[in-house]
Formats: C-alpha cells, structure tokens, sequence
C-alpha cells in the first residue's frame, strides 16, 4: 500500500499495537532488526526507530522513494 494508506489504516484503531509503519523494503533478517515509523502531528514530525539504536528520533525525512513507494505496511513496535 501506499504511504497514506499506511498511516490511514494504522490509525483506525489507536489500540493495535500495529500503529507504526515500515516498508517491506527495510525488512531485512538483521539481529538489529526492522526500521519504523510513527506519523504524528508534533512538531517533531514522524517518529523514525532505529533498530541499532533501539530508540525513536524526530525528524524523519523521507527520499522520494519513499513517498511514492508502494510496500509500505503496518507494524508493531514488537515486531523485529
């Protein structure tokens, strides 16, 4: 689906813990496990996790890619 697809079903029910999304793409069998997103309407933009990291930063800017890529899909903040 595509990225407003995403976060529009994402945000259907606020109590799934599927309210963050990752491109199929970045999925990868890595230790560190999968990058996500969480869109919201701070003033920090969407929430960007990174799996080496393991902590959420502000300010995600997405490449063109992104924005016109078509695997994007929910995903648990669980989720590796």
């Amino acid at each position: 689906m595509f990225i407003h697809e995403a976060i529009a079903e994402a945000e259907k029910d606020r109590k799934d813990p599927r309210k963050h999304i990752q491109r199929k793409k970045w999925k990868s069998p890595s230790v560190f496990g999968t990058h996500k997103i969480c869109p919201t309407d701070t003033p920090d933009g969407c929430l960007y996790y990174s799996p080496a990291s393991k902590m959420w930063t502000g300010g995600w800017q997405p490449t063109k890619e992104d924005l016109i890529a078509d695997d994007w899909e929910l995903a648990s903040v669980f989720d590796r």
